[in-house]
C-alpha cells in the first residue's frame, strides 16, 4: 500500500551517539531481533578529524556542540512497500543528494519491520540523520570544528551552521522538500509502471479535493484518522504488551 511519511526534526545535545546507536542497532540496540529489521545504513561527508569513523563525527558532535546547539537534523521517510530494497537505497541515496547535499557528514539507516499496529503490514522506513555543520574546505581539529563560527576570519572558528530549516523561511522550505519527496515517490512507480501515488498532503485536505471533485470512491478511502507513528519506546511496549 502507498503510503506518505516525511518528518523533520533537530537532535538535541548528547543525543547523537545514541540516535546513532538506535537507527544503526549498535550498542545496546544491537540484539538479534533488532538487527533482522536493518535493512542497510551508509554515512558520508566526514570530515578528516574522523578517520572515516561515523561514530566519532556523532560522538565529538556531542562532546562539543554548545548546550543548547543541534548536534544532529533528521529526516525520517516512509519507503515504498512496492519498490525492491536495492530501488529503495538508491531512492534514499538520491534523496539525500539532493536535499543533503556533500557539505554535511550524514548517517542514514533503513529498516523494515512489522507495523506495531499490525503485524502484517511492513513497515520499511528510512532515519536520515545530518550535521546542520556545513564544511567548507578548512580543516579544523575535531573541537574547534564544532565552535561558534567567525565570519571574519573562517580559520579561526568552527564550521557555520546551517539555518536553512531553522531560520524563518524554515516551514516554507519543509514544505518544499516533503513536495519534492513526493515526486521523487511518485517517479519512482511510473518509471516502473506501478499504479501508485503518494501525496504530501494531509489527508483532511485529500479528502476535501476528493470531495469536491466528486470522486466518492476516493474520499471514502481517505476518511480516515492519519496513521500514528509510535516511536521506539512505545513501539515495543505495544508489542511486549501484546505478548503477553
Amino acid at each position: 500500500m502507498a503510503t506518505y511519511h516525511c518528518t523533520f526534526k533537530h537532535g538535541a545535545v548528547t543525543h547523537a551517539v545514541p540516535h546513532q546507536d538506535y537507527i544503526c542497532r549498535e550498542g545496546k540496540y544491537g540484539t538479534q531481533r533488532m538487527k533482522e529489521q536493518l535493512v542497510y545504513q551508509e554515512s558520508g561527508n566526514l570530515p578528516a578529524f574522523t578517520s572515516g569513523n561515523a561514530r566519532a563525527y556523532w560522538q565529538a558532535a556531542d562532546e562539543f556542540t554548545r548546550i543548547n546547539g543541534r548536534a544532529y537534523e533528521e529526516f525520517e521517510l516512509a519507503l515504498p512497500q512496492e519498490l525492491t530494497h536495492k530501488e529503495n537505497i538508491q531512492l534514499v541515496q538520491s534523496f539525500v543528494a539532493k536535499e543533503i547535499g556533500s557539505a554535511h557528514a550524514y548517517t542514514f539507516a533503513i529498516h523494515d519491520k512489522a507495523a506495531a499496529n499490525d503485524p502484517q503490514q511492513r513497515q520499511i522506513h528510512v532515519h536520515i540523520m545530518y550535521s546542520p555543520k556545513i564544511q567548507d574546505g578548512i580543516e579544523r581539529s575535531r573541537e574547534q570544528f564544532f565552535k561558534r563560527y567567525n565570519a571574519a576570519h573562517p580559520e579561526r572558528g568552527g564550521a557555520r551552521n546551517d539555518t536553512r530549516f531553522s531560520g524563518k523561511n524554515g516551514g516554507d522550505e519543509l514544505i518544499a522538500v516533503r513536495e519534492r519527496w513526493e515526486e521523487m515517490i511518485n517517479a519512482a512507480y511510473r518509471e516502473r509502471g506501478i499504479e501508485a501515488s503518494v501525496s504530501s498532503k494531509s489527508l483532511a485536505v485529500q479528502y476535501a479535493e476528493a470531495l469536491a471533485a466528486g470522486d466518492q470512491d476516493k474520499a471514502l478511502i481517505l476518511d480516515r484518522a492519519p496513521q500514528v507513528h509510535l516511536g521506539a519506546k512505545l513501539t515495543y511496549s505495544t508489542q511486549r504488551e501484546a505478548a503477553k
